[in-house]
């Protein structure tokens, strides 16, 4: 109650002032660089950012360098949007730096270091009822209780095999989001800072793919053990918020809640008949994030609820970057998984 209350405060501050922001139309093309770390590789992905309401482009290869603690690893020359992989051996603390250009364009530069190995030292599972759900409790214990400047996040990827009584098969993938809500009296405690997202496929955050990618902090930890639930209350809740948010590609911007499916940018998959049997496979993977990895993404996943903005109550929520001369983050990751497994039985 307390937050609807704040939001509806806020909504009266803004129409009764003005908020003055300017915009610089005569502002020209930039680089935009998206490169993340992981140990084994650099993936650098540039464009060409150009102005929304110029007519300039820019013609001719982007060309970079990538060094690791100031020795340069490989020289880069790609085409706008195209991803380029740099194998490296990275090790732990590893300064990595990027630097971009092309013929007419500022120079761009970000640099960005490897976070500690992601160490799990127990995995424990508990599959049990809870009314009508079938529900799975995963419990992931670190080496260490993590502070409030470390960031983590999480990919749950479903195989899910469905049968029908006309004796059909259907086999579908999808990413899930990671549940924290038990019971009907939990429910009290939602908080959609539980469920910040964005969908990122190893080499862009906020790509068009649902690939979900939920983040974790501290605030989800007890000590050094990290729980969350699959099939649980809080998938209802958060198709119920898509399912009534409007349709077309709004909020899809990086990711998170999106309107109607998850990750379907809107666009309402057509009622399936239920199955007479079900069996699902699950793969987790765990990361470690750099800070601007995990700056970057929250950006993304709050412009998705910019409404005061989409309104005209207040500046535009621009995104964060660590990019000097351009725009976007040069950011790290090291990861962990497990899988797949099956919490379930065919039924």
């Amino acid at each position: 109650m307390k937050r609807f209350l704040s939001i509806a405060l806020l909504l009266a501050l803004a129409v009764s002032c003005e908020i003055p922001f300017e915009f610089t139309p005569e502002a020209g093309p930039c680089l935009y660089v998206q490169a993340v770390a992981e140990d084994g590789a650099v993936v650098v992905t540039p464009f060409v950012a150009l102005p929304v309401n110029g007519s300039t482009s820019a013609d001719g290869p982007i060309r970079g360098e990538v060094s690791v603690n100031g020795t340069l690893v490989q020289t880069i020359s790609t085409a706008s949007g195209q991803a380029v992989t740099i194998p490296c051996d990275l090790q732990d603390g590893d300064a990595v730096s990027v630097r971009l250009s092309a013929d007419g364009l500022a120079s761009a530069e970000g640099e960005t270091a490897l976070p500690p190995a992601l160490k799990v030292t127990d995995v424990a599972m508990e599959t049990f009822p809870v009314d009508t759900l079938q529900v799975t409790k995963v419990t992931l214990t670190l080496d260490h209780a993590p502070s409030a400047e470390e960031y983590y996040g999480i990919q749950i990827h479903a195989h899910i095999r469905n049968e029908y009584e006309d004796g059909k098969q259907e086999e579908v993938d999808e990413f899930q989001t990671p549940g924290y809500i038990l019971t009907m009296m939990e429910l009290l405690n939602f908080d959609l800072e539980n469920y910040m997202q964005v969908n990122w496929d190893g080499r862009l955050l906020g790509c068009p793919e649902p690939r979900l990618l939920t983040f974790v902090t501290a605030r989800q930890f007890k000590g050094n053990r990290y729980q969350f639930l699959l099939n649980s209350y809080d998938a209802l809740i958060l198709n119920g918020i898509r399912d009534g948010m409007p349709g077309g590609d709004t909020g899809m911007v990086g990711g998170g809640i999106v309107s109607g499916n998850v990750g379907s940018g809107g666009k309402e998959k057509e009622k399936a008949p239920k199955p007479v049997s079900s069996h699902t496979e699950y793969t987790v993977e765990f990361y470690r994030l750099s800070d601007s990895f995990y700056q970057y993404g929250k950006t993304l996943y709050q412009s998705n609820f910019d409404f005061l903005s989409n309104m005209g109550f207040t500046p535009a929520n621009f995104t964060w970057g660590n990019v000097r001369g351009g725009m976007g983050f040069v950011g790290a990751v090291s990861s962990w998984s497990f899988g797949p497994f099956s919490p379930d039985k065919e039924n």
